[in-house]
């Protein structure tokens, strides 16, 4: 685990996510780097792309429900790889 609280597989989980989205649609990619990793503001990113407030909102809160679905199918399939690798009882 990093300084940040962020496991590697973490960080790859983000990066995968973040490269499923900009095949499906790039602006919404570059808005989360633009609001999360360079920190401003909607208006300031609005203006940057050259597109309406309301839009890079928009962009924002798709983005933010494609990587939380993301996160939750990453989380699905690492319990079901755990519970399958518990020990199996016999009977």
């Amino acid at each position: 685990m990093s300084e940040d609280g962020e496991s590697p597989l973490d960080a790859l989980a983000l990066e995968q996510a973040l490269s499923r989205l900009e095949a499906m649609d790039a602006r919404k990619v570059r808005v989360v780097e633009l609001r999360y990793f360079a920190g401003l503001e909607m208006s300031d990113i609005a203006q940057v792309l050259g597109i309406s407030r309301a839009t890079a909102q928009r962009d924002c809160e798709v983005a933010r429900a494609f990587l939380l679905a993301a996160s939750l199918a990453l989380a699905g399939a690492a319990h079901r790889a755990a519970a399958a690798m518990q020990p199996r009882r016999e009977a």
